[in-house]
């Protein structure tokens, strides 16, 4: 099943988006690429059904600490950390981190729309008022223009959640 190709490795990144072609994901798949265009259209199908995938498990895995005997603030930063620090540090971790990075900026226009409707329902499970939770994400989005290290988004996190929960 394509749907199951490996997301894991940042040395499958290794080539970037641009870089790699369909005759290397169907070499790394162990398939032909006849076999490849019967389930998918293109590459950026490819990435985008990669980037679903990464999304779903990072979204259960979220929702999964939203069930922890927490203080709101430490559950706020795990939930940021599992749903937006791990799968960016996941992209930026491959040689070709900033490209793949834009790319997955650039997905899909339902996946962007899930993502941050997910977003915004995590943040108010954990913020519990859907107004702050909005400013919060907003104030998210804000703290990765400069495409900071994941270290110092991790600490610009901590700040953040400092201010929105008591």
């Amino acid at each position: 099943d394509l749907h199951s190709f490996p997301t894991r490795r940042s040395s499958d990144l290794q080539h970037g988006y641009a870089k790699t072609s369909l005759e290397d994901v169907a070499r790394r798949a162990g398939l032909s690429r006849p076999l490849i265009y019967l389930q998918f259209a293109n590459k950026l199908e490819i990435f985008s059904c990669a980037i679903e995938k990464m999304m779903d498990e990072k979204f259960a895995s979220a929702t999964k600490i939203l069930n922890l005997d927490l203080d709101r603030k430490t559950k706020l930063i795990r939930v940021i950390d599992v749903w937006v620090l791990e799968p960016l540090a996941y992209l930026m971790s491959s040689p070709q981190g900033n490209e793949l990075f834009d790319q997955a900026l650039g997905i899909a226009a339902t996946l962007q729309v899930t993502h941050h409707d997910r977003t915004r329902q995590l943040l108010t499970a954990v913020i519990d008022d859907a107004t702050a939770a909005e400013v919060f994400q907003l104030a998210l989005k804000g703290l990765l223009t400069d495409h900071p290290s994941i270290e110092t988004l991790r600490a610009r996190v901590a700040v953040l959640a400092e201010h929105f929960v008591i």
